[in-house]
């Protein structure tokens, strides 16, 4: 399992958590590798560093780490907040240590936007079956109706089902496109990042 050097859990002491930071280019290091590492998306650290190759970085400089966040502005800090603009999802533990975990997602591609709204979690599923949709089995009529769990799943190994029917958080086969607009609605979150959520958050 990949691992994140960076935390995802951070202790609320106003509106502002984690901190900026740099990282020294290494041969054969891209963008996204290191993304994934810090646990941020494609975008967060390509729109830190402009005019970087994402495939291919110059080795030995150095890149801005985009690590510092303004927590959502909501009224009452519970559950899951999504920032679709910013494409990170934070989840305020309800617990007594007044903390906060967040994590990049991808979301929604254009036309076919992740929705708007409160919406509950009624059911958390370990290895999902992806029951395919009929909009993308009029895309990809190759698809099976079912993809079952496994490598080729682009579930992931856990996923959260929202109470906004087909609509869920889950994890992904495709990591690159975490920081990205690039699903037909669902939140996805790289595969280490969705095992710690799936373990925190409670039905309902």
């Amino acid at each position: 399992m990949y691992s994140s050097a960076f935390a995802a859990e951070y202790q609320i002491r106003g509106n502002i958590i984690g901190q900026r930071a740099t990282y020294q280019i290494k041969y054969d290091d891209s963008l996204f590798e290191i993304a994934r590492m810090y646990d941020i998306g494609y975008n967060d650290i390509c729109n830190a560093n402009p005019g970087f190759d994402p495939f291919i970085p110059e080795e030995n400089r150095f890149i801005v780490i985009p690590t510092e966040w303004i927590l959502p502005d909501v009224e009452i800090r519970r559950g899951i907040v999504v920032n679709l603009a910013e494409m990170r999802l934070y989840y305020f533990l309800n617990d007594a240590t007044n903390s906060v975990m967040t994590f990049p997602v991808g979301i929604g591609d254009e036309g076919k936007e992740t929705p708007l709204g409160l919406f509950s979690v009624i059911e958390k599923i370990k290895n999902p079956a992806w029951y395919v949709p009929k909009s993308i089995q009029l895309e990809k009529p190759d698809l099976p109706a079912v993809v079952p769990p496994g490598p080729d799943n682009p579930m992931g190994s856990r996923a959260l089902r929202l109470s906004k029917p087909t609509f869920l958080i889950h994890g992904t086969n495709r990591p690159w496109g975490i920081g990205t607009r690039n699903s037909h609605g669902c939140m996805r979150l790289y595969e280490e990042d969705v095992l710690q959520l799936f373990e925190k958050v409670d039905i309902g």
